[in-house]
């Protein structure tokens, strides 16, 4: 009875962090798929200003502007790789699932590269491309300071981004709400808030900060099922408990 309840308890978890882990995917490439959209010259959602200067910047820039748009959609479609290498695993795919996180840590760094140059080069904000070249250089150091309860080096710098990413989009969305609070007693102005009327600034705000806090909520739960499931499986090695049914 003891072992019956212990493999139910083992087996419950894993559901659901698969779950969350393909819904913080499902997020990302929907995000993905809405910056196409805005690519393209869609306007849900967007305001008046943003429209124009869209429209702006593609006639007088047109490389920086299809270079900056295609970057931003690649590098969501990857966002959505982070959680999906980390909670597709299992006896049938295991094998599989690791190399979905070496594919998910080339094109991570493949992309930061090429964003890092199109900011030097393309898009002349060297700025941007010195943070991108810093986070690649973060992101390697992590190799050498993987825990012992974390079993390969792949799915240690995999699971670090996915926390990282999570922080990033609740950080981002956190920015947002404080903008919508801080709108209407007027402690922020234009330009650091579009020159809208306020009732348009606090939809958006809204709007916006609901997004990047969902996505940042689905990677920070993935994170952390991931996280409690690897602390686990490395206690039950310990004291010589095996999982395989």
């Amino acid at each position: 009875m003891k072992k019956r309840r212990y493999l139910t308890i083992s087996l419950i978890p894993a559901r659901w962090t698969a779950g969350v882990g393909y819904a913080a995917c499902l997020w990302a490439m929907l995000f993905a798929a809405a910056h196409l959209y805005w690519a393209v010259g869609g306007t849900f959602a967007m305001n008046v200003q943003e429209v124009a200067q869209g429209k702006r910047w593609l006639t007088q820039a047109p490389v920086p502007y299809l270079f900056s748009w295609t970057i931003t959609i690649v590098m969501f479609m990857v966002e959505g790789l982070f959680p999906l290498a980390l909670v597709w695993q299992g006896s049938r795919v295991k094998q599989r699932g690791r190399h979905i996180q070496i594919v998910t840590l080339i094109l991570a760094y493949t992309g930061m590269i090429v964003f890092a140059l199109g900011d030097f080069l393309v898009v002349h904000q060297p700025l941007l491309g010195l943070v991108a070249l810093v986070i690649c250089a973060l992101g390697s150091l992590v190799a050498f300071v993987r825990p012992r309860s974390q079993p390969s080096m792949p799915q240690w710098m995999v699971l670090v981004a996915t926390w990282v990413m999570a922080g990033g989009n609740l950080l981002n969305g956190l920015i947002y709400y404080s903008i919508t609070l801080l709108a209407p007693i007027g402690v922020v102005r234009p330009p650091l808030i579009p020159a809208l009327p306020l009732g348009e600034v606090i939809w958006q705000g809204v709007v916006t900060g609901s997004i990047f806090c969902s996505g940042g909520v689905l990677l920070l739960l993935t994170a952390v099922l991931i996280s409690c499931q690897y602390q686990r499986n490395a206690s039950d090695t310990d004291c010589g408990i095996s999982h395989k049914r």
